[in-house]
């Protein structure tokens, strides 16, 4: 998964894969968007993000030519509180 971009806006990760996919992205909730004429970009990264310990919530939406897909991740704190 290449990144050719990042900025941070209101403590939001902003991160650009190729010229297609971007992810607002916070510390436990992200928001991956894609043109619907590259979803083949978007499943790569979707996937790659799942294998980095996301989880894609329920449902997947577009609009005015984009998808859109939802993830989450656990944070650091509720791990070690539901391992004790």
């Amino acid at each position: 998964m290449a990144n050719n971009g990042q900025s941070i806006e209101n403590n939001i990760t902003i991160k650009k894969y190729g010229s297609h996919v971007k992810i607002n992205m916070g510390a436990t909730y992200c928001i991956i968007s894609c043109s619907i004429h590259k979803l083949s970009e978007f499943v790569k990264v979707v996937d790659n993000m799942c294998l980095d310990g996301w989880d894609a919530t329920s449902g997947i939406t577009s609009d005015d030519g984009m998808v859109f897909q939802s993830m989450t991740k656990m944070s650091i704190n509720n791990n070690q509180s539901n391992s004790n």
